[in-house]
């Protein structure tokens, strides 16, 4: 998703990669301030993924960083509607902006997502079918590729060596109902 793109956005460059919300899993704090620098000393492009996460104070520490142009800075965040003013304001700031719209309104991505994830949690060779797919699309997805790909291969592990179908696969329940797609044998 918004992730991936920003990594496509920077064309190959070195990256400093900051995930605001991974440090608060982990039960820190995103150094703002030493991510900078490792990225001014490396030439490296500074990426804060989920900015949406970061204290007001790591925000405006992050606005000054943008607004000194001294370092590349790609901003990851949701949906600008949802963000807080700090955050808003450090991306009012952004001179390059791309709104990507949430995967459910992308249902060509949600198809290719859908591949990319059975590939990765499945044995060589298995397919979604078309009725799975359309069941995917279906669906609202509001934790978009995380649920996805949670959900493919939670029908991965619970279907052995098998192209998977949706089957009566109610779009509101995907994410918990995981295992409504079917494995089909021999086609």
């Amino acid at each position: 998703g918004r992730s991936s793109y920003a990594r496509l956005a920077i064309n190959g460059a070195r990256a400093e990669i900051i995930d605001a919300s991974g440090c608060l899993a982990a039960g820190s704090r995103p150094d703002i301030l030493g991510a900078t620098g490792a990225a001014r000393a490396s030439g490296s492009v500074l990426v804060v993924d989920n900015a949406d996460a970061l204290t007001d104070g790591d925000a405006t520490t992050l606005r000054h960083v943008i607004a000194q142009r001294k370092q590349p800075v790609v901003v990851v965040t949701g949906p600008a509607a949802d963000s807080s003013a700090s955050v808003a304001a450090l991306c009012a700031l952004c001179t390059d902006r791309v709104d990507l719209a949430p995967i459910r309104h992308r249902p060509k991505h949600i198809a290719a997502a859908s591949n990319h994830f059975l590939r990765q949690h499945s044995p060589a060779g298995a397919r979604l079918h078309a009725a799975a797919l359309d069941a995917l699309v279906a669906h609202s997805w509001p934790a978009n590729y995380t649920e996805l790909d949670r959900v493919v291969e939670r029908a991965v592990e619970h279907r052995a060596a098998a192209d998977l179908v949706g089957q009566g696969l109610d779009p509101v329940r995907t994410a918990s109902h995981a295992d409504d797609l079917e494995p089909v044998r021999g086609e």
